[in-house]
């Protein structure tokens, strides 16, 4: 598993960060090459929280990384996938440090790659029953529908297409040209749709649902605008494939 990288990114989580860190099993800890940290310019302890945890714990292979300017979710993405390429890793599971995800199914998650039937794996919390992990019905039910439209425009069957817990294989992240993608947080659905241009394998695993306290979520106007994006993101994509309006993006080479 020393190719394996785990990357958690993260703002504003001093609250949450050693929490993610303690759920990752033993096993894990001490079997992958590398857990990353990107602290995206938070104003909180989190940079500090990350140092003192590898300090504490004598984590060799944990490493943390601070932005020293805030470059969006899409743009700690963009110098992860960067930086495990450069690396040469094998596989690399985001996993967001605000405790939300399950970091308890990051094997669950590996599986797929590690057999060779998926170049990306997504952790669906819409597999299993995420109103009883405590997601809001508002934020349940805009899931639902946007999971809806995409499917449709996309000819996937996906239960979710909006979960922060992801895997991939890095060789086929080498194929996909994500640094001309955006730095918002429509990054990862972009992603979604190149992976689908470029014919990768996609598949998903049910993960629990956990909404705590110290879980961050976008707030209601992040959230607007992320589904406004990924609406646009579709008409776009349409539009380039009918050959109507060519986007750069979308252009396969």
């Amino acid at each position: 598993m020393k190719n394996i990288a785990i990357f958690i990114p993260t703002r504003n989580v001093g609250n949450a960060l050693a929490m993610t860190l303690d759920r990752i099993s033993d096993e894990i800890k001490s079997q992958v090459g590398e857990i990353f940290v990107i602290d995206n310019d938070s104003n909180d302890n989190t940079y500090q929280i990350g140092i003192e945890y590898k300090e504490k714990n004598q984590m060799q292979n944990l490493n943390i990384q601070k932005n020293e300017k805030n470059l969006g979710i899409g743009g700690s993405e963009k110098k992860a996938f960067d930086y495990v390429i450069n690396q040469n890793f094998k596989f690399i599971v985001v996993l967001h440090g605000d405790a939300q995800y399950a970091p308890e199914s990051i094997e669950d998650m590996l599986m797929p790659l590690q057999k060779g039937d998926a170049d990306l794996v997504f952790g669906s919390r819409m597999a299993g029953n995420p109103l009883k992990g405590g997601m809001p019905f508002w934020r349940f039910f805009g899931n639902k529908v946007l999971t809806k439209i995409e499917n449709f425009v996309l000819g996937l069957n996906l239960t979710e297409f909006h979960s922060g817990f992801r895997a991939f294989n890095v060789e086929a992240l080498k194929d996909i040209p994500f640094n001309g993608l955006s730095n918002d947080y429509h990054f990862d659905h972009e992603m979604i749709m190149l992976f689908v241009l470029m014919r990768k394998n996609l598949t998903e695993v049910s993960i629990p649902t956990r909404y705590a306290n110290e879980s961050t979520s976008p707030s209601i106007y992040q959230t607007i605008k992320y589904s406004k994006d990924v609406i646009f993101d579709l008409i776009k994509l349409i539009l380039h494939k009918r050959g109507i309006i060519k986007y750069k993006k979308y252009i396969i080479n």
